[in-house]
């Protein structure tokens, strides 16, 4: 439920600069986006010049935060996975190809701008889930998802189907 999705993430971007903040003085999650160029002295309530870290967060994602185009992409690909687990959990998924391509969700205010925009300019959600594909087995699922430093967490069989990285 889009609407619903999106009344809660309009309440929770009410709360991102002040959350972003708050890590970068508590540094309690070590985040290479978070540094010293990103102090705002003309704002201290906020701690920290949003629109800077708006971009190197971006940039760290491989998206262009100057293009709206990208921008609402990324969203998209977020709300698609969202939907992905949805029917993964409550249903079942038949699509078992999709993947999101990105290691970073979008920032919150970029989701409910992309929600809250006319449909005119965002191209309609597609239902990724309702796309027929064979299901995986489930150690192809764990290969999927595992990565290679954590190939000690699938059987020793299986070893051999990653290079040698730790």
């Amino acid at each position: 439920n889009l609407d619903n999705l999106t009344i809660l993430l309009q309440y929770l971007s009410k709360k991102e600069v002040k959350d972003i903040s708050g890590q970068f003085y508590k540094q309690n999650f070590p985040n290479i986006t978070l540094n010293s160029s990103l102090i705002d002295i003309n704002h201290p309530e906020y701690g920290i010049d949003i629109n800077k870290y708006r971009q190197l967060y971006y940039k760290k994602a491989g998206v262009d935060s100057n293009s709206e185009k990208q921008i609402w992409n990324y969203c998209q690909q977020y709300i698609q996975g969202l939907d992905w687990v949805h029917y993964y959990y409550h249903n079942w998924p038949l699509n078992w190809q999709w993947f999101y391509p990105f290691n970073y969700s979008p920032l919150i205010t970029d989701l409910v701008n992309y929600l809250t925009n006319s449909s005119s300019k965002i191209p309609p959600l597609i239902h990724v889930s309702l796309n027929c594909t064979d299901p995986l087995i489930p150690f192809q699922q764990l290969l999927c998802v595992i990565p290679p430093k954590s190939k000690n967490l699938l059987p020793t069989f299986l070893w051999h189907l990653y290079s040698d990285q730790k």
